[in-house]
């Protein structure tokens, strides 16, 4: 069973945000820690920078339009990251 645990829309100007969302998913190879989560930074609609583990990718982040596997640090460390976009 899945649930919603965070959603939150930080707005910084009329055309930016951060959205930050976290569902509680269970535990398997997947999501080891029983968390889903995806965090974005989006400007004029559009995904610039973002951190999520889908499933079948694990922990990575996206810039632009790219996409790379990330040593995950903490749920923090990324939060960090948006912010200072």
């Amino acid at each position: 069973m899945t649930e919603l645990i965070v959603y939150e829309k930080r707005v910084l100007s009329k055309n930016d945000f951060i959205e930050i969302k976290a569902w509680k998913f269970p535990v398997s190879e997947d999501f080891p820690n029983g968390v889903k989560y995806s965090f974005a930074y989006i400007r004029y609609g559009k995904r610039v920078f973002g951190y999520d583990n889908e499933r079948g990718k694990g922990h990575h982040r996206h810039f632009e339009d790219k996409e790379e596997e990330i040593e995950f640090e903490g749920y923090e460390n990324c939060l960090r990251s948006l912010e200072m976009k």
